[in-house]
């Protein structure tokens, strides 16, 4: 079932191609407003400017009590993105339908669109005279794109996902950035060692650490994951990446095995080659929940 790859969550918390489509960022020198007048737009920009530290300390717990300020204020933007978030750290879907419903009730096309996923995949029981059909609709109406429909595949055998010998072209290659960091297990240098035209799929990012192991750890996963660490615009990011695909197409058809809940945050596939070409790229295997096909 596909799910809007659209998903634009909170800026600190966002994968990079993600930002590069388009947060709003505050004015430089906004000061921290006073409370005395309700203004969502106001409580909005605040919210990301906590999330990014931008002219203030990065505040997460600041910036999350901003955004639901905004949202509760019928910022649609601000519901939309705190829908985001319940969906994607807390799997409080009810929350995030509500929010969602919100947004949609503003005309916010992916809001409409998460809120169809959502109905589709059971995660939420339909109001009286709602459909996700409806929403759906509704969401292409206003203008929302959704990307083809990728069928579920069974799981390829091993031998179809690990990485295949290395031709010649590829040994012949100049040695990519990572070859020269030691990798002390084989799980980790497999990864390293996969070639260039392999893919994976980079189902989420952000500058926290922490928060991309809590990813990893709260749901199933069907392939092995990979921490994928990098510098960008000066700071250190952090992917999570899932399966050894033998191309991107491969991976594109790997989507449709993820939880719905991270389908909708804008999974992408990604050529093996171009992630170890990273700047100060680190690649180390991670353990995860396995939830293998019987």
């Amino acid at each position: 079932m596909p799910i809007t790859r659209t998903l634009i969550l909170v800026a600190a918390l966002l994968p990079a191609p993600i930002l590069a489509q388009g947060l709003g960022r505050a004015p430089e020198r906004e000061a921290p407003r006073l409370n005395a007048v309700a203004d969502p737009g106001a409580d909005y920009r605040m919210a990301l400017r906590f999330f990014a530290g931008e002219g203030v300390d990065r505040d997460n717990a600041r910036g999350l009590d901003y955004l639901r300020k905004a949202a509760a204020g019928g910022h649609a933007e601000a519901q939309f993105n705190l829908g985001n978030y319940l969906n994607m750290f807390q799997a409080d879907y009810a929350g995030a339908a509500h929010w969602w419903r919100q947004a949609g009730a503003q005309d916010h096309p992916a809001a409409l669109f998460n809120l169809a996923e959502l109905l589709t995949a059971g995660l939420v029981p339909a109001q009286a005279g709602e459909s996700a059909a409806a929403y759906r609709q509704r969401a292409v109406a206003l203008g929302f794109v959704p990307e083809p429909a990728v069928a579920a595949e069974p799981v390829p055998p091993a031998r179809d996902i690990e990485p295949a010998p290395a031709s010649p072209a590829v040994a012949a290659a100049p040695p990519l950035a990572a070859a020269a960091v030691p990798v002390a297990d084989p799980a980790s240098a497999a990864w390293l060692a996969a070639p260039a035209d392999s893919a994976t799929i980079q189902v989420f990012a952000s500058t926290s650490l922490a928060e991309v192991r809590a990813v990893a750890a709260r749901h199933p996963w069907r392939r092995p994951l990979a921490l994928l660490t990098f510098e960008r615009d000066g700071q250190r990011w952090h992917a999570l990446l899932h399966g050894r695909f033998a191309d991107v197409a491969a991976a594109r058809r790997g989507l449709a095995e993820l939880p719905p809940a991270l389908r909708a945050g804008k999974p992408w596939p990604r050529r093996l080659g171009d992630v170890r070409a990273q700047t100060r790229m680190t690649l180390q295997a991670l353990p995860g929940k396995s939830n293998e096909l019987r």
